[in-house]
């Protein structure tokens, strides 16, 4: 009865809004909290980092990257493993890669990250190598990543690898006849380089991000179908999800069992090779009664043989 004239109660809806947002920010939140944990779990499940290690996160600045090294960073004390980062600027995108590298080394310092920093030209490492610019990338990439683990000490190499990029693989293996080891994919740990997130979906990965305010850098070449990869993302991969909208999932699956499958090969290729295997200073042998192509390549790949094609076993 009180009120002063002046006094104008804010519209019903205004009210309803503000507990619409505080609702879906503690949602957003429950859902970082639980894709922390599920990252986590896969960590200790599959034994990607070992509690009192040292890890290198592969950060390019895109969302994928920047997800992966926020879940690191907030999973470490529980992980009990120490973090870094490193970024490696491919010289092929001028201004937009060097403010790349720039976002991350601030983002790195703001979080209080050791950044490592590397560069290479790409173009000129393709034109000598005598290959794609994307193999280069890659091969030019690893071997940064590889050097700076074992300056910092890194026991691991933490790429940023997800569900969308797994299936685009198996694909691209697909279309090139690979066998049970291209069905695989990538694996979760190859080596020192794991990958803690192939069952995370870039979606997901997006709304952590936003849960949490962390910005992230878009690279413009990802919306040109460009090479290989990005024809599949952009062409192949929408009209697959017309007929199934989980594909992503459904391929990547598949990729599981390609690889259990591979490993069992594997597996017995290697008690094939058990005692029939002989290395002199005149070259290797190997003695057998069975022919099976895996064992041909396990025998190549024990006498250092660079990795056989399909032909090549035969």
């Amino acid at each position: 009865k009180n009120v002063s004239p002046s006094f104008h109660p804010p519209p019903a809806f205004n009210f309803g809004l503000r507990i619409e947002r505080k609702w879906r920010t503690i949602t957003f939140m429950l859902e970082s909290y639980a894709l922390e944990s599920r990252v986590l779990e896969t960590i200790r499940v599959r034994r990607l980092i070992e509690p009192g290690g040292r890890v290198l996160c592969a950060v390019s600045g895109g969302s994928d990257s920047m997800a992966l090294l926020a879940l690191m960073l907030a999973v470490r004390e529980k992980g009990g493993f120490a973090v870094e980062a490193a970024h490696f600027d491919h010289g092929m995108r001028g201004e937009s890669a060097r403010a790349d590298a720039e976002f991350v080394r601030r983002m790195c310092e703001a979080w209080g990250v050791p950044c490592n920093m590397g560069a290479g030209d790409v173009p000129a490492l393709a034109a000598q190598w005598k290959c794609s610019p994307e193999d280069a990338a890659r091969r030019a990439r690893y071997a940064f990543l590889d050097e700076t683990a074992e300056k910092c000490g890194a026991d691991r190499i933490v790429l940023a690898h997800q569900r969308e990029d797994q299936a685009e693989t198996v694909l691209l293996h697909l279309t090139h006849g690979c066998g049970l080891d291209g069905l695989s994919g990538m694996r979760w740990r190859q080596g020192n380089r794991v990958r803690p997130l192939l069952d995370v979906s870039r979606g997901e990965l997006r709304e952590y991000l936003r849960a949490r305010g962390i910005p992230w850098r878009e690279d413009e070449t990802n919306a040109q179908a460009c090479c290989a990869r990005n024809l599949l993302r952009l062409n192949v991969m929408p009209q697959l999800r017309l007929l199934n909208p989980r594909a992503d999932e459904a391929i990547c699956r598949a990729a599981e069992h390609a690889a259990r499958a591979a490993d069992e090969e594997r597996r017995r290729a290697e008690e094939r090779l058990s005692g029939c295997w002989r290395e002199t200073p005149y070259g290797a042998f190997w003695r057998t009664d069975e022919l099976a192509p895996e064992t041909a390549r396990r025998f190549c790949e024990r006498a250092g043989v660079a990795a056989l094609d399909e032909k090549q076993t035969e």
